[in-house]
């Protein structure tokens, strides 16, 4: 259900020639049901509900998507060869904590926002040496200012400002149209002859 309702979100943002930046806004912000017949029915609400259930899967699914990076092995480590930190992904992991995906009696997937009061807006990991290391939100390698109220649309605001975001987005239509990316996956930086 969560992948009809995005490519119904999908094709009639291409066909109303929406830009790719508010369709990206978009789904990052998206809050309501997957079900057509629901009165909170929205389609957008499909890239969230298929992305992940706790908020480190969201991450991964969101920098795959929409910053080309991969950073699941970030979660653990800082891993060099995709240029991420566990301070990149608890940074970027911060501003799902509240996104809830549920799923009624009929298995069909509702996404909301639950507040949640914040001493401090990041995160804390431990570091290989047993330190406490403060992760603050973090978009592209960016501080950001975290909206406790709508930490999503924060993200969403400063995503698609950034330079990795755009290219991402280039890479995709590029892949579309060509067969194959300017980038591989996960590698955003990296070019491919």
């Amino acid at each position: 259900q969560e992948r009809l309702a995005l490519q119904s979100f999908l094709r009639r943002s291409f066909f109303e020639k929406k830009p790719l930046n508010q369709i990206a806004h978009q789904l990052l912000t998206a809050s309501g049901s997957v079900d057509p017949k629901a009165i909170e029915y929205n389609p957008a609400a499909g890239f969230l509900a298929g992305a992940g259930k706790s908020a480190n899967e969201i991450a991964e699914t969101v920098s795959r998507s929409f910053l080309g990076t991969e950073l699941a092995c970030a979660q653990c480590h800082s891993d060099p060869a995709f240029e991420q930190s566990q301070q990149d992904y608890l940074g970027l992991a911060t501003f799902f904590l509240g996104t809830q995906v549920s799923r009624k009696i009929t298995g069909v997937a509702v996404v909301s926002e639950k507040t949640i009061t914040r001493k401090r807006t990041g995160l804390f990991f431990t570091d290989k040496n047993g330190a406490a290391v403060y992760a603050p939100p973090l978009v592209a390698g960016h501080d950001v200012d975290l909206n406790p109220a709508d930490p999503r649309k924060s993200l969403a605001d400063q995503l698609i400002q950034s330079d990795r975001c755009a290219n991402a987005m280039v890479n995709w239509v590029w892949e579309e149209i060509y067969g194959y990316g300017l980038s591989k996956t996960g590698r955003i930086n990296q070019t491919v002859n």
